[in-house]
């Protein structure tokens, strides 16, 4: 640019500005300045071309020096260039002046201008800036929320199930979409990947491991050579050398669940090992597409592609095919299950192709839809009917971090709350939120991090404060809550003022719990390359866990014990209270790792053999004493039908795979009713029980939680529904039932292999923020011995369906019944907590208070129907949270508990027999 002025050095014009008290021929260093309300930066000459700095004229661009700039008029009537950048960043990098004209933002070789500080910082080998402050690197390590997004960076994220195994080393395949990816995915935006997209990024300098999600880990090379750690996350990456290039090989350990992901030198994932060391093998085409997944037992997913390439088919095990259809963008636009039934994916926003903006499920009926701003984030998520709808609006606080305010429109009158983040490095990690959400997540109302991003201290939006403590590999070893007077407590006051504690003691090599003590209860676990050999619980008198494991014990020690096959499966399970063998039971399996026999060993004349569908679900069980059951499923792996001695049962579900209703052979039913949106709202049966499900929850968006909603719905009312459902044992001696040996075994064993699964329960300490994603702080439930045991779900359903008409073993003794039918427990008098931590006992107490104390219940003859009506429904309300407490933890309940209960039905029954004498 032809300057109209001589160039003259800068260095006369400061000097004058400063009064001659700059001398040197140096320029001074950029110093931010605030003038007439608009940000400057004086700009220092530090382009080696540029030694010098040069006085330019009114009004001109200094073209020459690196960056925009306007020149204003400075002290002294002199003419200084000042480099000038809006606040107020456009989206493509562009600056406004004080008129609001755009220019291009410009900064030196090797740097960008960061948006957080509108200046120019260096750029990162890895990529993103040396501030952390490019959003497009950012990862976050927060729990999605609504429907679901992430809220500090606006991206929408949605997980589709396709299949869940029900075989041991189980084959899972989901779709994950992201809205956008970070950069370091090396991924367009609205990318759909698979449970096995997982791949290495390998640079020069780092290594970017993306994974099945989209989440990203940057490692970078640690003190050992050929070892690459992470400051994101505790997990660790090895290379493994070899004198030949393509023979190299990459090992990354997950320490959530000690598994080791292995890929070839380009970074292609070959092998899934487990901890106990069962391995799913890739095979890819010639085209370097996955073609197939292999579990331990050679059991194996199939995967086919269109003529673009996107992902076509999914075959499982028993042929069943799931179909998917793509446009020519990879765009997801359906998928059609093995039933013919067919969901469809909207993108229909122009500005943003690959952007999903709705779902449309197996009925015809909109489930969700979401809408972006015009930097791709999402600003509104809803499911039909406007049900859990939100808004998002982005900023930043008074110190520049983000933050994001959340509008809930799904519990009646707007709400807002304001999310705040924390970026640490290139992960942005909730910091606190203004007020509680439950459809916003469960942020605290602050939250403090180490420098690793583990949980160091939260506020809880009650004003109760809790503290974290870990250990040298980032596991948690304490959490203690404490009440809302110590709040402004910056570090962990003296545990005799908690509330509740739980300290944890770890394995030595594998990120598994050894001891966990929490009030009222120390459980201990044991361990071998296979899985929990050991697990004690020992109830206490502490009813904080402040003692730690010093606790007074209280009650019986309860001890399973599980020896393992050479397959690493369960061979021998025994169970013993107070070192006294009560019960043991054996398991065969076949060379595909289904379990083919139980025996019950403390009376062996009680087995069954078992036989299995190409899923690996128990599909026939013939027991010794010549009871058989069956039991059948859908393509889509829910329980159609369970035929035992004890009658039929079918299970009916809708084109979304949920289930509708239960049906009996004896003509009895329990039926299941859904919003628009798939919420379950609703749960009846035919004696007349109903019950309304008021919760923001989406168990109808999966129908294996459903599931396990109906599972529990049923077990929660106590045995007085189990009795109405199955005839019960003393009804009908003359049947011949599945003895109640074979029946526990089964449940033992799917108990065993949801502890391996699903980690150790009762010590989750991390929350959302933690390990949702990324986080570096693990808990004691981040992990379970085995992370690929399936036939959990099944098995438990099995389980359930014959207990309630079981005929007893010889070991334990026949159970009893009293004058209303329901079961008593062997104890005469149980003290409470019984079976249940305080905590729980206390919730399930406070129930039966809210429903049995503190509303009218009693019917009278005289009374008008909407009356009998209300006081019926507290009735049953009443006897339904009596049940539900005997059951969880009075061992179905002692004699005093029961006879309550008893009452509670009493009264019910006096209030229908009223009702149905009203004309």
């Amino acid at each position: 640019m032809k300057l109209p002025h001589p160039v003259r050095f800068v260095l006369l014009v400061l000097s004058l500005f400063f009064h001659s008290s700059l001398a040197h021929a140096t320029c001074p260093a950029p110093v931010l300045q605030q003038l007439e309300g608009i940000r400057f930066t004086w700009q220092s000459a530090w382009d080696a071309e540029f030694a010098r700095c040069q006085r330019l004229g009114n009004d001109d661009v200094c073209g020459h020096l690196p960056g925009p700039f306007r020149v204003v008029q400075g002290p002294a009537s002199a003419w200084l260039a000042w480099r000038y950048c809006d606040p107020i960043v456009t989206n493509g990098g562009l600056c406004r002046d004080g008129t609001g004209h755009e220019m291009g933002c410009v900064c030196p070789s090797g740097s960008t201008l960061s948006p957080l500080t509108n200046s120019c910082v260096a750029a990162l080998p890895g990529g993103g800036l040396a501030d952390g402050s490019d959003p497009n690197h950012w990862e976050e390590a927060a729990c999605a929320v609504g429907n679901p997004t992430l809220a500090g960076l606006g991206v929408k994220v949605h997980r589709e199930g396709i299949y869940v195994a029900d075989f041991a080393s189980a084959l899972v395949f989901d779709l994950h979409y992201r809205s956008r990816h970070s950069a370091r995915a090396l991924l367009p935006p609205g990318s759909w990947l698979h449970s096995y997209s997982a791949r290495l990024h390998i640079g020069p300098s780092d290594v970017h491991a993306l994974g099945p999600d989209g989440h990203v880990l940057r490692f970078i090379p640690g003190a050992a050579a050929n070892t690459w750690a992470s400051t994101e996350s505790a997990d660790t990456l090895k290379r493994i050398a070899a004198s030949d290039p393509d023979a190299v090989s990459w090992e990354l350990h997950r320490q959530q669940d000690d598994s080791r992901e292995t890929y070839d030198h380009n970074g292609k994932l070959l092998k899934i090992t487990a901890r106990n060391g069962w391995a799913s093998r890739l095979v890819y085409d010639d085209a370097g597409r996955l073609q197939a997944v292999y579990n331990a037992f050679r059991r194996q997913l199939r995967l086919q592609y269109d003529a673009n390439g996107w992902l076509a088919a999914i075959t499982t095990p028993d042929a069943n095919v799931t179909r998917l259809s793509h446009d020519p963008q990879g765009n997801l636009l359906a998928i059609t299950w093995p039933d013919g039934n067919v969901k469809r994916y909207h993108y229909e926003d122009s500005r943003f192709p690959r952007a999903l903006t709705g779902i449309t499920d197996e009925t015809g009926q909109r489930i969700g839809s979401y809408t972006y701003d015009a930097q791709g984030r999402v600003i509104e998520t809803q499911r039909a009917g406007g049900v859990d709808r939100l808004q998002f609006s982005y900023g930043q606080d008074a110190s520049g971090a983000p933050q994001t305010t959340i509008t809930d429109f799904g519990s009646g009158a707007p709400s807002s709350r304001t999310h705040r983040f924390a970026l640490q490095g290139r992960v942005l990690r909730p910091a606190g939120a203004s007020a509680p959400c439950p459809l916003c997540g469960n942020t605290a109302q602050a939250i403090a991090y180490d420098s690793v991003g583990r949980k160091l201290r939260e506020v809880q939006h009650d004003g109760s404060v809790v503290f974290h403590q870990y250990n040298a590999r980032g596991q948690e070893t304490e959490r203690a809550s404490f009440p809302a007077s110590f709040a402004s407590a910056s570090t962990r006051p003296a545990l005799s003022h908690a509330s509740a504690v739980t300290t944890t003691e770890w394995h030595g090599t594998w990120n598994l719990p050894t001891r966990v003590a929490e009030p009222g209860r120390i459980s201990t676990y044991a361990y071998s390359a296979s899985g929990v050999t050991a697990h004690t619980t020992q109830a206490t008198s502490d009813l904080t866990g402040a003692a730690g494991f010093n606790a007074a014990p209280s009650g019986a020690l309860q001890r399973t014990e599980t020896l393992y096959s050479a397959q690493s499966l369960p061979q021998r399970i025994s169970e013993f209270s107070d070192g006294v063998l009560g019960q043991r039971w054996d398991y065969g399996y076949s060379p595909q790792g289904d379990l083919v026999s139980v025996t019950d060993a403390m009376a062996p004349s009680q087995s069954a053999t078992l036989e299995h569908d190409g899923n690996g679900r128990l599909s026939r069980l013939i027991a010794s004493n010549g009871a058989q059951a069956s039991f059948t499923a859908n393509s889509r792996g829910q329980m159609t039908a369970a035929y035992t001695p004890g009658g039929n049962i079918t299970y009916v579900h809708d084109a979304r795979n949920l289930i509708n209703e239960i049906r009996f052979s004896d003509g009895r039913w329990v039926r299941y009713s859904y919003s628009p949106a798939q919420q379950l709202i609703e749960i009846r049966d035919s004696s007349g029980l109903v019950e309304q499900i008021a919760s923001s929850d989406t168990e109808g968006l999966d129908p294996q939680r459903l599931m396990q909603r109906v599972a529990q719905w049923l077990s929660d009312r106590g045995d007085r529904i189990a009795q109405m459902l199955l005839p019960p044992v003393h009804a009908n001696p003359v049947l011949v039932l599945v003895p109640a040996g074979v029946v526990l075994g089964i449940m033992s064993v799917a108990e065993a292999n949801r502890l391996n699964a699903a980690g150790i329960p009762g010590s989750n300490a991390a929350g959302c923020g933690a390990n949702c994603q990324g986080g570096a702080g693990q808990s004691a439930s981040a992990s379970g011995s085995i992370p690929s045991v399936a036939g959990i779900g099944w098995l438990t359903q099995v389980g359930i369906v014959l207990s309630g008409q079981s005929q007893a073993s010889s070991v334990p003794s026949p159970p009893t019944y009293d004058k209303a039918g329901l079961l008593v427990s062997p104890q005469s008098c149980v003290p409470p907590p019984g079976n249940c931590t305080p905590n729980d006992h206390r919730q399930l107490q406070d129930q039966v208070d809210q429903w049995c104390k503190a509303v009218p219940r009693a019917c009278r003859a005289g009374m008008v129907r909407s009356e009998l009506n209300e006081r019926l429904e507290n009735g049953r309300a009443c006897g339904t949270a009596r049940d539900k407490l005997n059951k969880k933890c009075f061992a179905g309940g002692d004699a005093d508990h029961r006879n309550e209960a008893a009452k509670a039905w009493k009264a019910v029954a006096n209030c229908e027999s009223i009702l149905s004498k009203l004309p």
